[in-house]
């Protein structure tokens, strides 16, 4: 879904909105994937060169492909996305399955 230097969340909405209305009365049958170059509050060498991008740039542009705070907060914040915009898939680079781990714990069952 979003690029790495995409304007934020308004950005994705605006790729939900668009993907609905294009799929007119199957809106509700689309499941909606993204995903996320980095977890927490430090991007690895090979991600920068992947991506173009530093981890300051993500957080200066709010980028949606990456999710920083506390377990808590990030599990928060997948919540928001899936109720806000349909998001109910997310990929994450095994790089970052220690940090991602406690959030997927939190989100099990909801």
């Amino acid at each position: 879904m979003p690029r790495p230097r995409s304007r934020g969340a308004d950005d994705l909405a605006g790729m939900a909105t668009q993907l609905r209305d294009a799929a007119g009365d199957r809106a509700d049958r689309i499941e909606i994937a993204m995903n996320l170059f980095a977890v927490g509050d430090e991007l690895p060498p090979w991600t920068q060169r992947f991506i173009g991008v530093d981890h300051a740039t993500l957080v200066a542009h709010d980028s949606q492909t990456l999710l920083r705070g506390t377990p808590a907060e990030m599990a928060d914040e997948l919540q928001r996305r899936r109720d806000a915009y349909g998001v109910s898939y997310v990929s994450v680079n095994g790089a970052f399955s220690a940090q991602f781990t406690p959030v997927v714990e939190l989100l099990a069952g909801r």
